[in-house]
């Protein structure tokens, strides 16, 4: 589980991080839980989407369904599921 993992990294660090992850999902079938609030930088290799408000799940996503603008409403309390 890692929480919020490139926060005040660069970007050539955030990059050996997640080539890291990526490696040991295919390699270990590992399941691996990262919070963060830039979906763009884990968008490429997540299974699934989970948004939590205030500690309450408020939605939850495939990949194919998984849209970043109503994943940002959702957090904000902007849209319902």
């Amino acid at each position: 589980m890692l929480d919020e993992p490139t926060h005040g990294l660069s970007k050539r660090v955030i990059k050996d991080i997640f080539d890291l992850l990526r490696k040991a999902k295919e390699e270990k079938d590992t399941s691996i839980i990262i919070t963060s609030q830039w979906y763009e930088q884990v968008s490429d290799f997540i299974d699934e989407v989970i948004v939590l408000r205030r500690g309450e799940v408020v939605g939850r996503f495939d990949t194919e369904s998984a849209d970043r603008v109503n994943i940002f409403k959702l957090a904000m309390g902007l849209a319902a599921n």
